[in-house]
């Protein structure tokens, strides 16, 4: 070790260091290759080819990796210390090599999720735009659909457009039509903005999902919004997907589709922490774009919905564990 450790001998553990040292990795933890020894993986996505508006996603990863110095490990509000419940680890990005070829980009995803879901390690993942969603479903949820629960400004289940049904407000709907998910299990939060057409999001209606607007939302609440989530979602395996453009541009003006109107990051971390209970086998967050950022706002939301997660994950996976022994 080039740096001995001489006063401190609890800084042998690099969460406690000085938080703007070390080499960022996703909430401190080590970096992996050897999947034997993770339970969950934190991945980044760095590709934004499906984006319609603002380029820059392919920069969230690094932005929220270098943002995650600022997490600690046990969560103030709800007890959970995630890095106590599972072996948490960063496995790292799942670059593409052909980025300009919109579907061999999505294939090569979903390869490099086969290998993840093939050694049993649940992955929390940060995007990259919403169209990554896609192959990392086709790699976690093939033969086995999973309810959703989906929060976000867009419904992203719109079909062809300009030429390509694979963009990122697209994805939910093509997991539909590929039985990654069970509609009936699909609960979208938050949904806002103005339409080029009033059916634009109609298939997700059609389908049967459950469809919350952000105006029944805050009528309602986080509390009824959980509940309605857990309600719809069930007992059976499921996938959370957080898109960072449901906070309203205030908390997250570093997105690519914004959209004033919604959510607070409180409001976000309510509503996240009591959706603890349903059998989470993975999550993302996605649409954090650091070029449009203000003073590490966005990224600094994103990890703080990224570790809230997170504990949903660890919980999920460690009652799985118990269940298996």
């Amino acid at each position: 070790m080039i740096k001995p450790i001489a006063h401190y001998p609890e800084l042998a553990d690099p969460q406690l260091r000085p938080r703007y040292t070390g080499i960022p990795t996703f909430f401190r933890q080590p970096f992996a290759q050897d999947l034997s020894a993770v339970d969950i993986g934190v991945i980044g996505v760095p590709f934004d080819g499906g984006v319609t508006n603002r380029t820059g996603a392919r920069h969230g990863p690094r932005g929220l990796r270098d943002q995650s110095s600022l997490i600690r490990k046990v969560n103030q509000a709800t007890g959970v210390a995630p890095f106590e419940l599972v072996r948490v680890a960063d496995l790292g990005d799942a670059w593409i090599e052909r980025p300009y070829e919109l579907e061999g980009a999505l294939a090569e995803i979903t390869g490099f999720y086969d290998v993840v879901h093939a050694a049993g390690v649940v992955p929390l993942s940060a995007g990259g735009d919403h169209s990554v969603s896609l192959p990392i479903l086709r790699a976690i949820a093939r033969g086995r659909p999973l309810g959703m629960v989906h929060i976000d400004a867009h419904c992203d289940t719109g079909d062809d457009y300009l030429g390509s049904r694979f963009h990122h407000g697209a994805p939910f709907r093509r997991a539909v039509e590929e039985g990654l998910l069970d509609p009936a299990r699909v609960i979208q939060i938050g949904i806002r903005g103005s339409l080029n057409s009033a059916d634009m999001w109609q298939f997700s209606r059609d389908s049967g999902m459950r469809v919350v607007p952000m105006e029944e939302l805050d009528d309602r609440g986080w509390a009824w919004a959980a509940e309605e989530a857990r309600r719809v979602v069930g007992t059976g395996p499921a996938y959370l997907s957080f898109d960072i453009d449901s906070l309203d541009p205030a908390f997250a003006p570093g997105t690519g589709t914004p959209e004033p109107g919604g959510i607070s990051v409180r409001e976000a971390q309510r509503l996240l922490r009591a959706l603890a209970g349903p059998d989470f086998v993975g999550a993302d967050v996605v649409e954090v774009s650091p070029p449009f950022d203000h003073a590490g706002l966005t990224t600094m939301a994103g990890v703080s919905v990224m570790f809230e997660i997170l504990c949903l994950l660890a919980q999920a996976r460690a009652a799985r564990g118990r269940s298996a022994g």
